[in-house]
């Protein structure tokens, strides 16, 4: 919300306080999601080795 606020002054400390924590969320998601990843993958059985290849081989998407 400070952030928000204090938008007409970009040189406040404010922004660089903002951008600091969205990069260490971003961070935070990056290393779930990852760990997530590799958990599900290894432990996958043969059956599910189609469901990876399918996976793997789509298009990124959000």
């Amino acid at each position: 919300k400070k952030a928000y606020r204090f938008r007409m002054f970009g040189d406040h400390s404010i922004h660089e306080e903002r951008n600091k924590l969205h990069n260490k969320y971003a961070m935070a998601m990056d290393m779930v999601k990852m760990t997530c990843w590799m958990e599900w993958l290894e432990a996958a059985g043969s059956s599910s080795i189609w469901e990876i290849c399918s996976f793997i081989s789509q298009p990124f998407s959000d």
